[in-house]
């Protein structure tokens, strides 16, 4: 799968993504926070598993949100039906 095709279906989740930062930030997480989103698109687009990592003290409320969030999305099917797996870097800042 190209890259700008994996950029542009994250950045539909940005929203969600950015509401998760919100409610971790109420729950306590301070400042700026990286993280490194990974995640395999299966043959139909669909996300099969996700992983988020984050290492930052209250990390675990922001990466469990950003986990539900990534299984929300699609992408373009993975040509031949196989697997992908993405490792995408963010970088979450208080606004």
């Amino acid at each position: 799968i190209d890259r700008q095709l994996i950029r542009e279906h994250v950045r539909e989740g940005l929203d969600d993504f950015r509401a998760c930062y919100r409610d971790a930030s109420a729950e306590g997480l301070e400042g700026a926070v990286p993280a490194v989103l990974r995640f395999t698109i299966g043959g139909d687009g669909g996300v099969l598993d996700a992983e988020v990592r984050i290492d930052a003290v209250g990390g675990e409320v922001l990466g469990a949100c950003l986990e539900e969030a990534l299984g929300r999305l699609r992408f373009p099917p993975v040509p031949g039906g196989g697997m992908v797996r993405i490792s995408y870097p963010l970088r979450f800042v208080p606004s």
